[in-house]
């Protein structure tokens, strides 16, 4: 008992001396443009604030893309009229598909090439998640039908199975090649699909909320994973999973949501139901989970939206900045949101300002008073 209260009154004296800190992070938001189309979507954003994800264009084909911070680029195709960028790592290598709707190959795109992975020669591919180390993790087309996941290393490539079931796909990948996503559970019936992690040649169930489906999407360095389940009561919710255990992030009140990517803190990001009084408003609402909260992100843009409403959020860095997605009409854009540095307020003229130090230190004597106390009651 004192070990908790000490914990939490250290907690609260530090995020007192932090000042603003402990508030809900604040951004403004930036149009990342277009390739000539009125779609535009962001799928994920690294550590310099590259961003990249696939936009229409003007002929109208749909395009991958690179945004550098500057500008945006198109990454064209591999073949066909598709492609769609999935995923950036450190160095601005991105990685996605390519190909003419009906089938198509992973890719690929560094050093302004984008380059086929025929890593299973004839069969489809999906390039999803790439690591600073150049691993790519996706899905591979399997002999008869469904899809697998893979992992690609070192120019080899590796099936990762599932759990006994026909279909299943990879959609994450940490730095050290912990691979997770979403695999077939036999015996279970049409749609029982559990997300995994795949780290130690070994591939973990992570079950679900209750429900009879789960997905994985993401996983940070410490192992923690987001991404979407199904609960017992019908409802699909975004979820985070640490310490062996799954729990539910809730919603706006339209009993969705999904998890797309996670940062190193444990941050969240994603899109969830909202419930919305116009019945053509699109009911989806980017949102931030942070420190035990859903945030809806459009409430935390102090500029730059212009009147779009942010659906999704799928991607976040460690420096805090957000890949997110709005629209306003028909007219749907990417945008980067940037965290907005808050100034310390003032002090208050009369008053003493204490240091951080001073504030712990209060906290330590007021907790080792109610110990002095609780012992003297009892001891």
């Amino acid at each position: 008992m004192f070990r908790r209260a000490f914990v939490a009154s250290f907690a609260l004296a530090a995020c007192i001396a932090a000042g603003p800190a402990c508030a809900v992070q604040r951004y403004v938001a930036i149009s990342l443009g277009t390739l000539g189309g009125e779609y535009v979507e962001g799928k994920a954003i690294n550590d310099r604030g590259e961003v990249a994800g696939n936009a229409s264009r003007s002929d109208p084909k749909t395009h991958a893309f690179l945004h550098d911070g500057s500008a945006m680029r198109d990454l064209g195709t591999l073949d066909g009229d598709l492609s769609f960028g999935n995923a950036i790592n450190a160095l601005g290598h991105v990685t996605g598909i390519s190909g003419n709707g009906n089938t198509g190959r992973a890719f690929l795109y560094a050093n302004g090439l984008m380059t086929g992975l025929d890593i299973f020669p004839g069969r489809e591919t999906r390039g999803n998640a790439i690591n600073a180390a150049g691993q790519i993790a996706g899905a591979v087309l399997a002999f008869p039908g469904p899809y697998h996941p893979f992992v690609y290393s070192g120019g080899h490539a590796v099936e990762l199975g599932t759990f006994g079931g026909p279909d299943g796909a990879a959609y994450g990948l940490n730095s050290f090649g912990d691979v997770v996503g979403a695999a077939d559970i036999p015996f279970q019936g049409g749609g029982a699909k559990h997300a995994f992690i795949f780290t130690g040649g070994k591939m973990k169930d992570l079950g679900t909320l209750g429900g009879l489906w789960s997905y994985a999407f993401a996983i940070n360095d410490l192992g923690w994973v987001t991404g979407q389940s199904a609960t017992a009561e019908g409802y699909e919710r975004a979820f985070l999973y640490s310490d062996g255990r799954m729990v539910d992030l809730g919603d706006f009140g339209g009993r969705f949501s999904i998890g797309f990517a996670i940062d190193g803190k444990g941050q969240v990001v994603g899109g969830a139901g909202a419930i919305t009084l116009k019945p053509d408003e699109n009911p989806w609402r980017a949102f931030l989970y942070s420190a035990g909260r859903m945030h809806d992100i459009n409430g935390l843009v102090d500029s730059g939206l212009d009147g779009a409403v942010l659906y999704v959020a799928n991607g976040i860095n460690e420096r805090g900045q957000i890949v997110a997605n709005g629209c306003k009409g028909i007219t749907c854009r990417a945008y980067r949101l940037d965290p907005v540095a808050d100034p310390l307020p003032p002090p208050i003229p009369g008053v003493p300002t204490l240091s951080g130090f001073a504030l712990l230190a209060m906290a330590a004597l007021v907790m080792a008073g109610a110990c002095f106390r609780r012992l003297r009651l009892f001891g």
